[in-house]
């Protein structure tokens, strides 16, 4: 998947740079956690009621 690799690694560049501009590592830990979020939900399993449906 490497629009995943550089969706991920824009988040990390950008998170960075963020971070130098005075923002904070809040900010940086924020959108690492949208990230996180967002790839549980990519490759989340579907529970036995969801894949009977």
């Amino acid at each position: 998947m490497p629009g995943l690799a550089l969706c991920s690694q824009a988040v990390f560049q950008g998170v960075f740079i963020l971070a130098k501009a005075g923002y904070g590592p809040e900010v940086a830990a924020g959108w690492v956690d949208h990230l996180r979020r967002y790839l549980e939900k990519l490759f989340a399993r579907p529970n036995a009621k969801e894949a009977r449906t």
